[in-house]
């Protein structure tokens, strides 16, 4: 009986890993006009640097495949969604690596702005913050190669644990006399979108959005 070829629709870590050479291919290729989002990228690890691991927080990243895929490392990165949220079944893998001592950083998924997580607002995935996970301020996803390599710097010139997370989260804070992004939420001109149209099950579009009243 011949070799077994392992199915390709196996789930693999790939989908969840993203390296730097990916990252940085995608950002020269949006700065081209490129429709190609980071959503495609293809994500892994290489074993030339080991020690710094960026996850992206999927709906199908489980607590198992977390602390898979960053047994080892140095240094965690995690693309959690664009307030800062995860999903709570992550945060006890989370907790686990920082009680460890490794750092675990956090970029908000927010391409369209200019900055990172200014405030925790919503509770999902607080427990990671609270366990010690060091939500970045000036960047996002936008600049997770940046981050990589910033990580991994300090990681050569020997700064590792507690004074790695302090270093990085340092780097990219906010310090007084500059000016911090106001959240939408607290924001008081901020003008939510326009709600979308309603759908009918037959007819399509009512022509009318989720806060009209008005009779058809």
């Amino acid at each position: 009986m011949g070799e077994t070829t392992p199915s390709s629709e196996e789930h693999r870590p790939e989908q969840h890993i993203r390296s730097v050479e990916d990252e940085a291919s995608l950002s020269r290729t949006n700065e081209q006009g490129s429709a190609e989002t980071k959503t495609s990228a293809k994500a892994e690890t290489t074993d030339s640097n080991p020690k710094v691991v960026p996850l992206v927080c999927s709906p199908g990243l489980t607590e198992d495949q977390f602390l898979s895929w960053t047994d080892g490392a140095k240094a965690i990165i995690v693309v959690a969604y664009a307030t800062g949220t995860m999903p709570d079944r992550l945060v006890p893998a989370i907790q686990r690596r920082i009680q460890e001592g490794i750092p675990v950083f956090v970029l908000s998924d927010n391409p369209g702005d200019q900055h990172g997580i200014v405030k925790i607002m919503y509770a999902a995935g607080k427990g990671a913050y609270d366990a010690g996970a060091v939500p970045l301020e000036k960047v996002n996803v936008n600049q997770q190669a940046e981050v990589f390599v910033a990580i991994t710097e300090a990681l050569n010139r020997g700064l590792s644990g507690q004074a790695l997370a302090d270093a990085i989260r340092d780097r990219y804070a906010y310090h007084q006399g500059e000016t911090k992004p106001i959240a939408e939420w607290d924001d008081p001109a901020y003008i939510p979108p326009h709600p979308r149209t309603r759908v009918t099950r037959v007819g399509g579009l009512t022509g009318q959005n989720d806060n009209d009243s008005s009779p058809k």
